[in-house]
């Protein structure tokens, strides 16, 4: 995936210690969003598992990959109404959940802490919108 309005990742700002979960992570997100979304949402989902994995804070590595996957891009989702019929791409929580294999309670947790984490805004933030969302907003 291309990243078009972000400076790539620099793996050296992650701390040694993350960056295996971080290639991990991003690995997932891309590979779902290369299915299912777009690259836009792949470079929104790839900047926030960067964010993650530069915290110093060890809760960030631990638990099931898969959900914390999930939850990123639950939480991208939300911020750019990936659940609204009426937008494109459109998946569903439940999309999400069973490609993951995680339930939506756990995912839909994940996803507020990942929110909390990396400082998204509840409504809109441009930092975390799709180059999609942020043509239509301009």
């Amino acid at each position: 995936m291309i990243v078009t309005h972000r400076k790539p990742i620099d793996i050296s700002s992650i701390p040694k210690a993350n960056r295996e979960w971080f290639s991990i992570i991003a690995n997932m997100t891309n590979q779902f969003c290369e299915e299912r979304l777009d690259d836009g949402y792949a470079e929104i989902c790839q900047h926030v598992a960067g964010k993650l994995a530069r915290k110093r804070d060890n809760k960030v590595t631990r638990g099931k990959k898969e959900i914390w996957a999930a939850g990123i891009i639950y939480a991208v989702g939300q911020m750019n109404f990936l659940f609204d019929k009426s937008f494109e791409p459109y998946q569903s929580a439940d999309d999400i959940c069973q490609y993951f294999g995680t339930s939506k309670s756990t995912t839909s947790q994940k996803a507020k802490l990942i929110q909390d984490l990396v400082g998204m805004d509840d409504y809109w933030d441009p930092e975390y919108s799709t180059p999609h969302m942020l043509n239509n907003i301009r």
